[in-house]
């Protein structure tokens, strides 16, 4: 079992496997993020080697900050499998193909959109329906904002939406 909601497991992927922020998004028979790919023809996976896609197998990031190894932004991983899916490793399991600071979250969120898409594709290409989420079957956990949350707007009655007037 590799998951990565945990710090303890990130950190120790940050200081040792992925010191450096993903340079860029790029193309040969994969979509890649540096040194991970989604292949254009099969649904596979590569990280050096090549693994085979899981209906459950999607990216997400999830948002760090380690004063210690001077790193915070977001790591971009790749959920392979949910707890419960795989008999002979019933838990969840993940890889971390990189990171990016946080002046470049749109840009991950973008990757991550696209190669989704990509995900899915292939799945049905192979015959396969790609599932969403499981929150009984460990869920991504959402990703906490870098800073303060946002204020809704007021509405022009100077209310915070139409219903609330009596203020």
């Amino acid at each position: 079992m590799r998951d990565f909601s945990d710090d303890k497991t990130l950190r120790a992927s940050l200081s040792i496997v992925r010191a450096s922020p993903i340079g860029g998004f790029d193309e040969d028979s994969h979509w890649r993020l540096d040194g991970f790919g989604i292949s254009k023809h099969e649904a596979r996976y590569d990280i050096g080697y090549s693994f085979a896609l899981w209906p459950e197998s999607r990216l997400y990031k999830r948002w760090f900050d380690f004063p210690d190894l001077r790193k915070k932004g977001w790591a971009i991983i790749l959920r392979v499998w949910d707890a419960g899916s795989n008999q002979r490793n019933p838990g969840v399991y993940e890889k971390f193909p990189g990171w990016v600071p946080p002046e470049r979250e749109q840009e991950a969120d973008e990757w991550i959109a696209f190669l989704n898409q990509e995900i899915r594709a292939r799945l049905r290409e192979a015959g396969q329906t790609p599932k969403e989420p499981d929150p009984a079957h460990g869920a991504i956990p959402p990703p906490a904002p870098p800073g303060p949350v946002p204020v809704p707007p007021r509405h022009p009655s100077g209310t915070r939406d139409d219903k609330d007037r009596s203020r």
